[in-house]
């Protein structure tokens, strides 16, 4: 998350910090859980860790533009966000989804402004209900649901950042700020993932 939405407390999501193209499909997510969703990565694993967006920060290319020149960012240019991680008893209350299929309903864009035509095979699909927690969990270890590779995410209506086990932070000085904030196993972390 951003450091400047970093609080010693709970947190919550809100629509102001929702990305406008995830917008239209979190409304119609928080209509069927009852709650605006947190997304949270559920694993370990490099390619989890990249869910949650942490390594975007340290990536100098950020894209092409028109005329396929690539784009770089420029000292200064450089997010600063901050991973906290759990451990699966710290957070109780949540809904697990097949990140993988909700994806699909994401980014398509039919779906995307029309969340409404999403089908009761298609819920399916994303929620799994019939799975356990030791189900989900087994999922996010392997990477693997009935043959195909999927991420898992648990989405929560609050997060309190208090009990994180462990906090990344991009620089000692965010570090620093972290711990005068009162948060405890805060440790730099710089993550060097090859770009996609």
């Amino acid at each position: 998350m951003p450091f400047e939405r970093v609080k010693y407390g709970t947190i919550r999501p809100a629509l102001r910090y929702t990305e406008s193209w995830l917008k239209s499909p979190c409304l119609w997510l928080s209509q069927e859980l009852g709650f605006y969703p947190l997304f949270l990565a559920v694993g370990f694993k490099d390619w989890q860790l990249r869910m949650t967006g942490y390594q975007d920060q340290f990536r100098r290319w950020i894209g092409t533009n028109a005329q396929r020149q690539r784009l770089y960012r420029k000292k200064g240019e450089f997010p600063n966000y901050v991973l906290f991680s759990f451990d699966e008893t710290d957070i109780v209350d949540g809904v697990f989804l097949d990140e993988c299929a909700w994806s699909v309903f994401i980014l398509n864009p039919f779906l995307a402004k029309r969340p409404e035509a999403i089908k009761k095979t298609d819920l399916k699909m994303v929620f799994k209900r019939s799975l356990g927690k030791a189900d989900w969990l087994r999922i996010a270890t392997t990477g693997k649901y009935r043959g195909y590779t999927t991420g898992v995410n648990l989405i929560v209506p609050a997060l309190d950042l208090i009990k994180a086990k462990r906090v990344w932070a991009r620089n000692q000085e965010t570090g620093q700020a972290l711990v005068s904030m009162g948060f405890r196993n805060v440790a730099v972390k710089r993550l060097n993932l090859p770009d996609l």
